[in-house]
C-alpha cells in the first residue's frame, strides 16, 4: 500500500479541465466484443395492493371486517395499506390502545400483509 509522502511529489497530476482533451485516451486493455455477454430480457411484473381507511365502526361487526379482509386475493405481491382514522371516539383522535387493537385485528384477519398508518 502506498503511504503519503512528507514532501510533495515533483510530478503532480494535472487538474481536471472543463473541456475535453484533443488526444484520445490510451488503448483499452481488453478488445470490445462483437456479441453482448448477456442477452437482454424483458420482465413485466404486476403489483397489486389494497388501500382502505376510516373507522371500522361502519362494519356491522368485527366478523364482517375479518371476513372481508380474509378474502383478499394474495400471491405474495400484494399488501394492504390502511390510511389512518382507524377509530375515533366522539371526535377525539384514537388512543394508542385503540390503534393497536385495530391494527392487530386487521393484521390477523388479512390474507395479505398490512401497513397501517397511525391516526
Amino acid at each position: 500500500s502506498k503511504e503519503p509522502t512528507i514532501t510533495p511529489t515533483m510530478n503532480p497530476t494535472k487538474p481536471p479541465t472543463t473541456t475535453p482533451s484533443i488526444t484520445p485516451t490510451a488503448k483499452p486493455s481488453i478488445a470490445p466484443t462483437e456479441i453482448p455477454s448477456m442477452n437482454p430480457t424483458i420482465s413485466i411484473t404486476e403489483t397489486t395492493f389494497y388501500v382502505m381507511g376510516g373507522d371500522y365502526a361502519h362494519y356491522k361487526s368485527n366478523d364482517e371486517l375479518q371476513n372481508n379482509l380474509g378474502q383478499l386475493p394474495s400471491n405474495n405481491q400484494e399488501w394492504l395499506i390502511h390510511l389512518g382514522a382507524s377509530r375515533r371516539q366522539a371526535g377525539n383522535d384514537c388512543s394508542i390502545n385503540m390503534y393497536q387493537d385495530f391494527t392487530n385485528l386487521v393484521s390477523k384477519s388479512s390474507s395479505v400483509p398490512v401497513y397501517a398508518i397511525p391516526g
